[in-house]
């Protein structure tokens, strides 16, 4: 479930909460789950969304939250809090963004200014707000100039994701030769069968016993930090148990980006890299070997030049920019829009497909762009010939539709 909460700077200051501590446990005035998203609206003066964050945690008492008695305006009003259960809130993303204020909001659907806690059933709204984040991510990661070998490492986890994703840590032992993962911009983990859901950035690297937990006083650690590896190691200690003797390679995870649609790599044991647009590209499974895992002996060889006789059917460019002129550059099938999913780079890219199939007509014809044309991208295009006959769009279009539905239910 996806909320639009409202947030009062002149009594709270979440934005700095939030960018301090990462961590903010808030009032709870309702039944939120555990995974669901919450959008922090700041009212007047501001009146905008500012803050995605997730639901890690419900109904913590107050003794179980930290000190943010700083970040309260009128320090009064801390005793309010100390009587409510509180839901921890985890930052995945600040955004101070002109196309989320109360004028485009409500231009997208929202009927009014958030007076409390509101579920997001609108899904045009949804998917406005949702759009403006993700542009913005992938914005920021395109422009990131870090020093790191690989975009996304994806690492196998199985049974011990849970905790990963509560405690945001994950360790192996200190062992390069069996653990010789590239440094990575993103950090991501794989379920039972393969499946991705986030990725991470990994804020610190450390490395200790995890026998001896009082080694990590000697790192530099915020209070938050502490707590996440004394959770992790002792959960881990209890229901799976720490393999090796000796040091271990801790990774203190930070911003977590939720993957609009989950990708999968099914069978697979070992760590593998990804490409960021890999894993937005919105496809349900990816193929990927470990670079390091060519360990056969057996060769394989390309680039021998083959000789092949191909017809050839010419299709009329006018027609074609009749056709965009018309229905515009979105995929009339799936609805994707590579311009708004990359940006500037990807402006005016889209296949055109013929209804009527030229290499089937064999002659020249009077094309009609408006009735033989429809715009589709390059994915919806493939599946459209996958098949003799082609699929038609309609029927292409329905199986989407159905999908949708059943995962919904």
């Amino acid at each position: 479930m996806k909320w639009i909460i409202p947030s009062n700077l002149n009594y709270y200051k979440a934005n700095d909460a939030f960018k301090k501590n990462n961590i903010v446990y808030w009032r709870q005035k309702v039944n939120y789950k555990v995974g669901d998203i919450i959008y922090i609206y700041s009212v007047r003066p501001v009146q905008k969304v500012m803050l995605k964050t997730h639901v890690l945690e419900t109904n913590v008492a107050f003794e179980d939250t930290y000190d943010d008695s700083e970040f309260f305006v009128h320090k009064e009003d801390i005793y309010d809090n100390k009587t409510c259960k509180s839901v921890k809130l985890e930052l995945i993303k600040y955004l101070d963004d002109e196309r989320l204020n109360l004028d485009n909001l409500m231009k997208n659907g929202l009927k009014g200014a958030p007076q409390g806690p509101m579920k997001l059933r609108d899904s045009v709204l949804e998917e406005y707000i949702e759009s403006c984040f993700e542009e913005d991510e992938i914005t920021e990661i395109n422009k990131k100039n870090l020093n790191y070998e690989r975009e996304v490492i994806s690492i196998p986890a199985s049974g011990k994701i849970d905790l990963i994703y509560k405690c945001r840590i994950h360790a192996h032992p200190d062992n390069f030769r069996s653990y010789p993962y590239k440094k990575a911009l993103y950090y991501t983990f794989r379920r039972k069968g393969g499946i991705m859901e986030k990725l991470y950035t990994n804020s610190k690297t450390i490395r200790f016993n995890p026998n001896k937990i009082e080694e990590i006083k000697q790192f530099n650690l915020n209070k938050d930090e502490i707590q996440r590896l004394e959770c992790y190691v002792r959960a881990r200690a209890q229901n799976f148990g720490f393999s090796e003797e000796g040091n271990y390679k801790f990774y203190i995870l930070d911003q977590c980006l939720e993957l609009e649609k989950c990708v999968s790599l099914p069978k697979q044991n070992n760590h593998a890299y990804f490409t960021i647009s890999e894993m937005y590209s919105k496809k349900e499974i990816i193929s990927r070997y470990n670079e390091n895992d060519g360990k056969s002996d057996e060769k394989y060889t390309e680039g021998a030049m083959t000789t092949i006789q191909v017809n050839k059917y010419e299709r009329n460019p006018k027609a074609r920019k009749k056709c965009l002129e018309y229905y515009g550059y979105k995929c009339c099938i799936c609805g994707f829009d590579f311009e708004k999913f990359y940006g500037y780079i990807g402006k005016n890219i889209i296949e055109v497909h013929h209804k009527k199939a030229l290499n089937e007509i064999k002659n020249t014809y009077e094309v009609d762009p408006i009735k033989d044309l429809r715009p589709v991208c390059s994915n919806c295009h493939t599946i459209i010939h996958n098949r003799k006959p082609d699929y038609e769009i309609e029927e292409l279009k329905s199986i989407i539709t159905q999908k949708h539905e059943t995962i919904q239910i």
